[in-house]
């Protein structure tokens, strides 16, 4: 009986993590009528909206989702941070930060207090500054 119970928890283990969430690097985004799968890798940043979060894409698309912005970066990979209340970027479309973050040389977005030296230390551990 007890080596059944441990084969059952094993195999459900593996079923479970066969890919860790935080490495895909896609996201299935739940909409009114359908799924939609995007790359990780396309998302410029995220913004809260009280609960509703606003996905704002490469080319201009915005997705609107009815989650809380943290409900959304705990779906996202280790290459977003949190740079303030309302804001969640994607730290490879970063292009300068000072006291605000620049992406793609055509969106700046704030960085708050609380939040700034945080950001500036996954700028650091993320990027070879010389």
């Amino acid at each position: 009986m007890k080596t059944l119970a441990l084969k059952a928890t094993k195999k459900q283990y593996n079923t479970l993590n066969l890919v860790p969430r935080k490495s895909n690097r896609k996201l299935a985004i739940q909409l009114k009528n359908r799924i939609e799968i995007i790359d990780m890798k396309d998302i410029l940043y995220c913004q809260s909206d009280a609960n509703y979060t606003h996905i704002y894409m490469e080319g201009g698309q915005r997705i609107l989702l009815s989650k809380t912005l943290k409900s959304v970066g705990e779906a996202l990979n280790h290459s977003f941070i949190r740079i303030h209340q309302s804001y969640l970027i994607n730290i490879n479309k970063v292009t300068a930060i000072g006291n605000e973050v620049e992406l793609q040389k055509s969106i700046s977005l704030p960085i708050s207090r609380a939040k700034k030296n945080a950001t500036l230390e996954a700028i650091k551990r993320y990027f070879t500054i010389i």
